[in-house]
Formats: C-alpha cells, sequence, structure tokens
C-alpha cells in the first residue's frame, strides 16, 4: 500500500502529469519501446533489439518484441506503436509528449492537420516498425523512453473514448488497474500475461490518493502503508521517520531531479 497526498488526473500516458498518475503510467502500468536497466543502461522493451539506423542517421527501423502482451493478452502490433506516437502528436490529445517528437518526418504536418498520418512513422510489417527523422538525431532512441511514450492498445482505445485512462485501461506493463475510486484509491494486479518470466514481484500496489499528512503520519505508524513519499509526511514526522531504528531497512533516501523554487 502506497499513501499519497497528490491529485490524480488520469492513467493514459500521454496525458499523465501529476505525481502518482505520471508514475503509474510511465513506471508500473505501460511498457516503452526502450527503458533504462537498473544500471542506466538504455535497453529494448517492446522493441526487440536496438534500432537498425541508415547510412544517414535519418531512417530508424524497429523489430518488436513478440512476447510483449497487452494485460488482455492481445499482442503488442507495429499498429499499436505507430498509433501511440500519432495519437501524442495529434492536438486533440493534449499530450505533454508532442514536441519530443518534433523531429520525426511529417510531424508538423500532421499536427497541424495537414497531413491524415506522420510520414515519417511506417509500418514495415505486423512486427517492425520504421522512423525516418528530419535531420540526424543519435539521441532518439533515449527519447523513446519517456512515460508519455507508453505503448497504448489502438483498437481499446477507440472503443473506450473518453473512458480510455480512468474508467478504461488496458496496459502493456507489469500491473493492470483493477480498481478507480476518484479521488480516493487506484488498484493494480499483477499483469499475468506479462513478458518478462518471474516478474513483477508484487501481487498488486494500492494507492490511497489525497491522505492528509497527519493521516499518513498515523497509517505509518500503524504499518497500514508500505511505503510513503517524504513530501507526504509532515516535516516533525520525517525527521522522527529518519532516527526510528525500526525503520532504518525501509527507509530510502536518494538524490532527486525535481527542483523545487
Amino acid at each position: 500500500r502506497m499513501l499519497s497526498t497528490y491529485v490524480f488526473s488520469s492513467l493514459d500516458p500521454a496525458v499523465a502529469s501529476n505525481l502518482e498518475d505520471w508514475w503509474s503510467s510511465g513506471i508500473v502500468l505501460f511498457s516503452h519501446l526502450y527503458t533504462y536497466d537498473g544500471e542506466g543502461n538504455l535497453v529494448p522493451e517492446v522493441a526487440a533489439d536496438m534500432p537498425t539506423v541508415s547510412e544517414d542517421g535519418l531512417v530508424y527501423t524497429i523489430s518488436l518484441n513478440l512476447d510483449v502482451t497487452f494485460s488482455n493478452g492481445r499482442a503488442v502490433t507495429a499498429e499499436d506503436v505507430k498509433f501511440t506516437f500519432e495519437r501524442v502528436l495529434n492536438p486533440a490529445t493534449q499530450s505533454w509528449g508532442g514536441p519530443g517528437l518534433g523531429n520525426i518526418a511529417g510531424a508538423a504536418e500532421f499536427s497541424s492537420g495537414e497531413a491524415e498520418e506522420v510520414s515519417g512513422i511506417r509500418i514495415v510489417d505486423e512486427s517492425t516498425i520504421e522512423f525516418t527523422l528530419l535531420t540526424p538525431q543519435y539521441t532518439f532512441p533515449a527519447v523513446l523512453t519517456s512515460s508519455t511514450y507508453g505503448i497504448v492498445p489502438m483498437q481499446e482505445v477507440l472503443d473506450a473514448g473518453t473512458d480510455w485512462g480512468t474508467e478504461v485501461l488496458i496496459s502493456s506493463g507489469p500491473f493492470y488497474l483493477t480498481e478507480f475510486v476518484p479521488g480516493e484509491k487506484m488498484v493494480y494486479a499483477k499483469n499475468p500475461h506479462y513478458y518478462k518470466e518471474g516478474l513483477p514481484y508484487l501481487d498488486g500496489i494500492e494507492i490511497a490518493m489525497n491522505v492528509d499528512k497527519s493521516v499518513a503520519a498515523l497509517r505509518r505508524q500503524g504499518g497500514e502503508a508500505e511505503f510513503v513519499p517524504a513530501d507526504s509526511l509532515p516535516p516533525a514526522e520525517l525527521v522522527a521517520a529518519q532516527s526510528d531504528e525500526s525503520y532504518k531497512e525501509a527507509l530510502r533516501l536518494a538524490p532527486s531531479g525535481i527542483i523545487t523554487l
């Protein structure tokens, strides 16, 4: 169980931006073409291998891992990948990830409504996708690790309509959504179709949202939560937790990329 004082917007990876929904969609619920391992190395995830790059550095051909499936058991295809990226570039989605794809040929024309599809994203076959860039970009595979580019299932998203991301969510990562109570909690269960054998280790995750900091402190003390972010606790409670020997093995201190002004 995890306690949080943060609000929730959507589990749709294209738009999730608050802390808990961003964390959930970007790490817990969805997989990406590429990700980083525990040592910080860029590795394939939905992709089967690192991309093949043309001599001019403009064309990236990516084969897909045929073992990757969505939480409903359906295999991820190149059609889903193309749809994922075009959906991010569609202004109607209101995704914050669009600018990161600006170097893909035809992205600007698609976003402006001048073209019906992105010319630089091409389906080679069911398990192969091709990206053509405007200028060479060595970091392009790393860009594809961004949380907003989590691979979503095309037909299921279209069928769900406005319910996608809250009432309906078919994921591609280690967990899937089983219960969502607006403003109160999100519950995830282990994805039985996850392609990495033996993972995830947890059977499920429950996030209690909008928990008052004083209540979070009491629940931590009572053992009702396995994880409470430091900024979800009153300052005095955080000091006490850091000096409490019984929490020594559970306490995690690490650098953060978050800048507070």
